[in-house]
């Protein structure tokens, strides 16, 4: 979807760099986003005319926020000071051969009761992933309990132990020998993997004025085309909320 947007002529994607702060300038209306590239640890100034936030941790008070508390402030509805997360630890495998053949291939998997496994995708199956050789790649994400024996803060207390018992339970999971030999085998901690709690009654804030917006999968209302009782998660909601910033911004630009 992004490399399609940025073909479009309409959008520029910037890879490769680490937001620090965002202000807005009374003078001309518009936002200065600081940000340094991974790439040789400089920063640079990007003026935007508006700035669309989807990640709680750009907001909420804590290292990596990029608005000021003044700022937040304006966003109607205001988001709540702490919103909680649960982890998970994420790994992600690829195989010389694909573990199924293309007829019986399943797209996810979930874990067994008890099994320290959540969910397994086989991202070679979705639309646009395959690649020219036989490579299948798989991304397995583990239970929460299992990250928060593993997890301390942003990183993993003993990575090849993870690394181990997650690829053993998605092996078990497979059912087939050759699930537990991948040709690559990674391993990441994702300490914000998940909302727990979530904002009620709304699809994302807004501060119109400015063209500022929030959006994400914390937001309880699934947007546009949702009702407010549909029992929206993960990506969807996220999609759901993006729609409905989308239109809300373009709202403040007629």
């Amino acid at each position: 979807m992004s490399a399609a947007l940025e073909a479009s002529g309409y959008a520029e994607m910037r890879l490769g760099r680490h937001a620090k702060s965002a202000v807005y300038n009374d003078d001309d209306g518009t936002w200065r986003l600081t940000a340094t590239r991974r790439s040789d640890g400089l920063d640079e100034v990007l003026e935007l005319d508006a700035l669309c936030l989807s990640d709680k941790l750009l907001v909420l008070p804590n290292e990596y926020a990029v608005l000021s508390p003044d700022d937040a402030a304006r966003l109607l509805p205001p988001i709540p000071q702490h919103l909680g997360s649960r982890g998970c630890v994420v790994l992600l495998l690829a195989y010389r051969q694909p573990l199924f053949d293309d007829s019986s291939r399943p797209r996810v998997l979930t874990g067994r009761p008890g099994s320290v496994l959540d969910v397994a995708v086989c991202e070679s199956a979705k639309p646009g992933r395959g690649n020219d050789n036989d490579a299948e790649l798989w991304t397995v994400r583990s239970t929460a309990s299992f990250a928060e024996r593993h997890l301390i803060g942003e990183s993993l207390r003993d990575e090849t132990a993870a690394k181990e018992e997650l690829l053993g339970a998605f092996s078990a999971v497979v059912g087939v020998e050759s699930a537990s030999s991948p040709h690559v085998f990674e391993v990441f901690a994702w300490d914000h993997s998940q909302p727990v709690d979530m904002i009620s009654g709304a699809s994302c804030s807004l501060d119109a004025d400015r063209r500022l917006g929030v959006c994400g999968d914390f937001y309880g209302v699934g947007g546009v085309g949702g009702d407010d009782d549909d029992d929206v998660h993960g990506v969807e909601a996220s999609a759901r909320s993006g729609d409905a910033l989308a239109r809300a911004l373009a709202d403040a630009f007629l």
